[in-house]
Parts: C-alpha cells; structure tokens; sequence
C-alpha cells in the first residue's frame, strides 16, 4: 500500500492553507525519486479535502538549460514552472494556486555578481518569482545529493554580498542547512540585516548514522541553534520536511504510511519547540512533497499538523498555516 492510499478525512477543512515548500518534476533529479508533475499535486489536494489556496514552488534542480553560460542555466527551470503555472491558473479547480509563488536557483558565492542571474529569474516569471534557495547542507564524511558545499560556505563575503543583492532586489533566500550549520544561518542573517531568510525545514535534525541513538543530544544542540537563528528578527522558519529518511522520524523501512497520529506524536518536539523559540507569526508549514510523500498522505500531513497545533488561537493557526508563508513569499490570498 502507498503511503498516498492512506488519507484520512481532513480536520477543519475549511481552515486555509499556504503550501511554501513543494517540487515538480516529470524526469526526477534524482534515481530514487518518482515522477511528481504539476497534474498529481492537483490530484494529492483535491484529495485531501484540505483548503490549501496557495503553495511555493521551490527549487528542484529540474529543466536547466543546457547551453549558454552555466551560472544562467537555472533559469530554464523558472521557465518551465512559470509556464505550468500560468496553465493551472487557467486550468482552475485543485490546479488554481499551485506554484503561486516561484524560489529559483542561483549561485550566491557569485556576490554581486549574481544579479544578472537573479534578473533573468525575474524576466522570465515577473508576478511569481519571489527567491532563491541555494542548498547549503554540509557534514563531515556525509555527502547529500552530491552537492557543491563546503564548511562554512554561507559566511563567505561572496556569498553575504549574493544574498545582499538578493535582498536588494526585494527577493527572500531559502537556507537549507543541516542542525549542525545553525549557526551559519545565524551569522548570515546579521550579516544581512535587511534580507528576509527562510530557514528550510526546522533545521534539519539528524538521526541516522553518525547521530543514530543520539536524540537527546541532537534535540539539545538542534535547539540551541534554532535559538541563535530565532534571535535574528530577518529570519523565519519552515515547520515540515521533518519526514526525511535522515531525521530518524520515520517509521522503519517498509511500514505503511503514517496515521495524522503518528506525525503528531513523531514531530511533537521539535515543531513545538520550534514555535516556542519563534513564535507562530515566524513559523510557517510545509509539505515538502513529494519528499516526505514516501511517508505519508499529503492529507495526512496537513491533519498531524492540525492536531499539533490544536491549542493554539486562531490568530496564531492562521499565521502557521497561511499568514507567515504569505507575508514571507509576498502573496496574495
């Protein structure tokens, strides 16, 4: 059974949601992934009953241009989705603000350099584009998707001097670093005050090899990071992608997908102590589809987040579930 074949019915559908995190692809980037068009994620909502009105497309390295100068290539991606987003909006129904929102990929270590690329983002979606996310995740002896990082890399003046361009243009930068790398983010924001940065995936704690039985001490470092990056106002953090296989969070290898249950109680600490040190006005879901699908239902997801957040006021769920990805991606709901 697919993890997709289990969705419940949604808890308090009417309650409008913002999706600020999710990809598209046909060809996946990657071998171990499945093909995840624009057509299934229509599909995946309407099934799950949820008011999701909008959602942010986030950068998948998909579609680059195969020619032409290789900092410009990514721009053949913006491309492509900007065209698919333009055809839900007129397909309407379940397709009707998917993609509303566009985070592209370019190389901040360019400093001021990148803005030719950042302008060429915006020439080819002018109404969606609203950042970059340049994948950061370093480790010792770990290598994730074969990613061009170093130790340390957002605390170059290179890279400082990319996200200040970035920022001066009005576009926000999506951080996604590991647990250990908090402090990266920390130092990047004071860096660059006037840039809104959007912490990826509540940090990215690890619970696989070399952190496997070490969660109290991953918890207690993890949280002592987020504390360094919450004390940056310019910073706000995504409460999702927690249901990667390297978090430790997921049920074993082969288990049927997860009950809204079972994400509640699996993600209970850390999204709760995330939006301690935040606050909800700082804090924003996501599904991190199709990544986190190889877990869960993306109905199930939205129903975990729901019962986490049961007790909060309504002004505070608004903020978790739509207002904080509003103001962060500058949408309009």
């Amino acid at each position: 059974m697919e993890p997709n074949d289990l969705v419940e019915p949604p808890l308090e559908p009417e309650m409008r949601i913002v999706d600020p995190h999710h990809h598209l692809w046909i060809e996946p980037p990657f071998p171990t992934l499945s093909p995840f068009p624009i057509e299934q994620l229509a599909d995946e909502k309407r099934a799950s009953g949820h008011n999701v009105c909008a959602t942010v497309y986030i950068d998948a390295q998909r579609d680059y241009l195969k020619d032409g100068p290789e900092d410009l290539r990514p721009i053949g991606e913006t491309r492509i989705v900007e065209a698919e987003a333009c055809a839900a909006e007129q397909a309407g129904g379940a397709m009707q603000g998917i993609a509303a929102g566009i985070v592209g990929r370019a190389d901040m270590r360019r400093g001021s350099a990148v803005e030719q690329v950042l302008l060429a983002h915006v020439a080819e979606s002018p109404t969606r584009f609203r950042g970059v996310r340049h994948m950061a995740p370093w480790h010792t002896g770990m290598n994730f998707y074969n990613m061009d990082t170093t130790e340390q890399m957002m605390r170059s003046d290179a890279f400082c001097a990319g996200v200040s361009r970035l920022a001066s243009l009005g576009l926000s930068f999506d951080a996604w670093v590991l647990f250990t790398q908090l402090e990266d983010v920390a130092f990047l924001a004071r860096a660059v005050p006037d840039a809104t940065i959007i912490l990826d995936h509540a940090g990215t704690p690890l619970g696989v090899a070399p952190y496997e039985g070490r969660q109290d001490e991953v918890f207690a470092r993890w949280k002592q990071g987020m504390q360094q990056v919450a004390d940056c106002s310019n910073v706000v953090v995504k409460l999702g992608g927690l249901l990667m296989h390297n978090t430790g969070l997921v049920p074993p290898h082969g288990a049927d997908g997860m009950t809204s249950e079972q994400v509640a109680a699996s993600l209970h600490d850390y999204i709760l102590a995330s939006i301690d040190v935040f606050t909800p006005s700082r804090c924003m879901f996501e599904s991190n589809f199709p990544i986190d699908r190889a877990h869960v239902s993306y109905g199930n997801l939205w129903n975990g987040f729901k019962r986490l957040t049961a007790g909060f006021s309504a002004d505070e769920r608004y903020d978790l579930f739509a207002g904080t990805a509003a103001r962060a991606y500058r949408l309009t709901l």
